[in-house]
């Protein structure tokens, strides 16, 4: 053993814990010998150890016996000072496989170096993972041979494990990115290389891009501006956006396609703060920019696509109580605070308690919820409808500390959804009551014609019960003409022929239709009117109708012996037309959806003809044709209503007149042909036109009436349209052929009266088109037109 410190030998020199350690070792006890005999390169090693602050070991003959400086021993934790002196396969026995491999390399001279190597010690009585960085090379004694091995021991465990979570988020985020819905990448350096580009980036552009600059991997985006905001934003390191902006790429045959792209250019920065590379994100917005083209051509199509995402995403920490949103939050929503009672306090009292549940049985079971439910913008207090969905996210197994999930504003879903259930209900409603308006005129119908077999021979009877049928017949014509009105206006096809007319005629007008049923009730009718002509650019027949549905509406919603009051009069450079009644009145949310399709006033007993609930939407629409408006007046239930209508007036030139209604007159004997397969159609027709005086012939086919006519020369041909061997419009245009019938007027008598089908007929050779069932004023109308006709060119 080696004395006081000044018997050191001079190599030992200094006052490191380890050189006192060195010199105290009985080192005559190991393959070394005494200490003041050590040979030249074991002196030299240990000095050069001695005075390094790098953990370094050297590994003597064979055993390897060790010799280590101050930093080694730090390394050596709780071995240390017990591996001084020792052999190296007995100081570290659960690595012996491994350093017996180091010593047999280097005492043959060889080297061995490894980075971040991973080995397994015993450290506080366990087996622990460390990574090291170890440099292993030979010392040679004066000979030249190997003798020892010097060893650099560099422990780097913390930095492997900060590598390792450090690569973990990048994987993560490398994910996220391969995963996200929008195109992503990085670029790097001054020529933007491809570093990283997402699934959706490459399916999007579809070509090699790893590794290659983006000029190179993008030749046909040159001139396009694209490259030169990456250089800009690389140079001043500021990101850029662009929203929609138009790209022409080339596709793998040469052709070009049409993108546009909303993307931003982030600029990433080194440690130094220096912009070494660019993070691009967006989305290919190509199928939005043509579903809104439009509104891309009128400056506001973005706003509008951005409107109609309408979806706030959150995550929600409930460690910490923070609610962090997406940007869009204060836009959607109305608030940004990254609190939960920001989200929580909107929703409404009523919904508050089911949300709250739901969220709670959520955590306690590590799963999701789904809510649509109510809330009120702080900033606006408006009323909102949100579909909200969170989902707990166990960023640590069991913790159920945090939660994800996104709010939709569903507002406009579940209003339409609520008018489509009204308009169902609607429906329903109006089926019933069609069902209930189209028996009510089949009942006297039915008894009238068990009244005209009974009492054929009373001609009273017979006239009443006549003028019964013709009623409700009428009746039920003018529901299936109401309807077809209907079905017109709601396709838009519904169309006026203007011309000018007097306001004072279409109300004398309208007040004879809608008589009978005034008189029925007993009303009262009062007429006010401006004095002299009150001049419209109008369709007669649809005024008149207008009209009609206005003062039937009155008479029908009015008790009996009410009062009825018209009145007429100009209001600036408008005509203005007022129905009002002292009868049921209307509440205040009737009033805002009477004109409304299907929309009806309570039913009550004495009220059993109500109609369908469409006469007010035809008035509407008819209305809005002329230019003009309609409102509804009541101030409340029992307290009547009064409907008022305005027209924009015309001045007529000096001496021009307004179109009077023509007058039939009756008509003179003709020979007539009717043709019809349903054979009570075509027996009450002749019956009826016989009545009058006419010569009428009936056959029930097209072969038929050919036949007929070979013996008679019909005036006119009434023709049914679907006939059993040919079509009525096959059989006019052969019946036109015949030189005899040139001359003769040919009506078509169908149950379809849409646009289309008057176009058929007319393109068939018929002269006129009447719909079943046939009013006989407007039959004889043609009738009678017909037979002057005859008589004034001696036909």
């Amino acid at each position: 053993m080696t004395g006081p410190a000044n018997d050191r030998p001079p190599f030992l020199a200094g006052g490191t814990e380890l050189a006192e350690l060195i010199a105290r070792f009985p080192w005559e006890t190991t393959v070394l010998g005494p200490i003041h005999g050590w040979p030249a390169h074991v002196r030299h090693t240990v000095a050069l150890m001695l005075q390094s602050g790098v953990p370094m070991v050297a590994l003597f003959d064979e055993p390897g016996v060790m010799i280590y400086n101050d930093a080694y021993s730090v390394f050596a934790g709780g071995r240390h000072p017990r591996l001084l002196g020792s052999a190296v396969r007995e100081g570290w026995p659960e690595v012996a496989d491994f350093n017996d491999f180091v010593m047999r390399t280097g005492l043959a001279g060889g080297t061995l170096s490894y980075k971040d190597q991973e080995l397994t010690l015993q450290r506080r009585g366990v087996p622990e993972p460390v990574w090291m960085n170890l440099d292993y090379s030979p010392v040679l004694d004066e000979q030249g041979r190997p003798a020892a091995v010097l060893a650099i021991v560099v422990e780097t465990t913390e930095k492997v494990r900060a590598e390792r979570r450090l690569a973990h988020e990048q994987s993560r985020l490398a994910q996220m990115f391969e995963q996200a819905p929008g195109f992503i990448c990085t670029l790097r350096g001054p020529r933007h290389v491809f570093e990283f580009a997402n699934a959706a980036y490459r399916s999007l552009f579809d070509r090699p891009l790893a590794g290659r600059p983006a000029r190179e991997a993008f030749p046909d985006l040159e001139g396009q501006g694209f490259f030169e905001r990456l250089d800009e934003v690389y140079r001043t390191g500021r990101p850029y956006r662009a929203e929609a902006s138009p790209a022409q790429l080339a596709l793998s045959d040469g052709s070009l396609v049409q993108k546009y792209l909303t993307f931003v250019y982030q600029p990433l920065f080194d440690e130094a703060g220096d912009v070494d590379g660019i993070f691009c994100e967006g989305f290919d917005v190509t199928e939005t920019m043509r579903a809104y083209a439009e509104l891309q051509r009128t400056g506001a199509w973005l706003q509008e696509g951005l409107q109609a995402a309408r979806m706030v995403a959150f995550e929600w920490d409930f460690r910490s109580g923070q609610v962090r949103y997406s940007p869009n939050a204060l836009e959607v929503l109305g608030y940004t605070e990254d609190s939960p009672n920001a989200g929580l306090g909107s929703v409404s009292p009523d919904d508050l308690p089911h949300l709250r549940t739901l969220i709670d049985q959520a955590r306690a079971n590590h799963g999701k919820y789904q809510l649509v439910h109510r809330r009120i913008r702080p900033d606006t207090g408006a009323l909102l409808w949100t579909d909200t969905r969170g989902q707990v996210d166990e960023e640590e197994p069991g913790s159920g500390a945090l939660m994800r999930g996104v709010i939709i504003d569903v507002t406009d879903r579940v209003r339409t959804e609520q008018a489509l259930r009204d308009a169902n209900l609607r429906k329903d409603e109006f089926l019933a009551m069609l069902a209930h308006e189209l028996r009510n005129p089949l009942a006297p119908i039915a008894t009238g014609s068990a009244l005209l077999a009974k009492g054929a021979g009373d001609r009273d009877v017979v006239l009443r019960t006549s003028e019964l049928i013709a009623r409700q017949v009428r009746h039920m014509s003018e529901l299936v003409d109401d309807l077809l009105d209907v079905s017109r206006v709601t396709r838009g096809l519904i169309t006026i022929e203007e011309e000018p007319l007097d306001l004072q005629g279409i109300v004398q007008s309208a007040l004879e239709q809608a008589r009978p049923l005034i008189d029925a009730r007993q009303h009262r009718v009062v007429v006010e009117t401006d004095p002299g002509e009150v001049i419209v650019l109008g369709d007669r027949t649809r005024l008149v109708q207008v009209l009609v549905n206005l003062l039937t509406n009155a008479a029908k919603y009015t008790p009996p012996r009410g009062e009825i009051r018209v009145r007429l009069s100009r209001v600036d450079k408008d005509a203005e037309i007022a129905v009002e009644d002292n009868g049921a009145g209307m509440e205040p949310e009737l009033l805002v959806k009477v004109f409304d399709l299907f929309t009806q006033g309570e039913r009550t007993p004495d009220r059993s003809q109500g109609g369908l609930g469409i006469g007010l939407a035809l008035v509407k629409a008819i209305v809005a044709l002329h230019q003009g408006s309609v409102r509804a007046e009541s101030d409340g239930k029992g307290r009547g209503s009064r409907f008022v209508l305005r027209l924009p007036r015309v001045e007529l030139p000096q001496g021009t007149a307004a179109a009077a209604p023509d007058r039939a007159e009756g008509a003179a004997p003709l020979r007539i042909l009717v043709t019809d397969d349903n054979v009570d159609a075509a027996e009450s027709l002749a019956l009826l036109l016989q009545f009058d005086g006419h010569e009428v012939a009936v056959c029930y086919s097209g072969e038929q009436a050919l036949a007929a006519v070979e013996r008679i020369v019909p005036d006119i041909c009434i023709l049914d349209v679907g006939l059993p061997d040919m079509t009525g419009l096959e059989l006019a245009r052969r019946l036109r052929t015949l030189p005899a019938l040139r001359q003769s007027l040919f009506i078509a008598l169908t149950g379809y009266g849409q646009p289309h089908d008057r176009v058929a007929t007319a393109e068939a050779g018929f002269d006129h088109h009447l719909v079943k069932p046939v009013e006989p004023v407007a039959l004889n109308a043609l009738l009678a037109g017909r037979a002057a006709a005859r008589a004034k060119g001696g036909a």
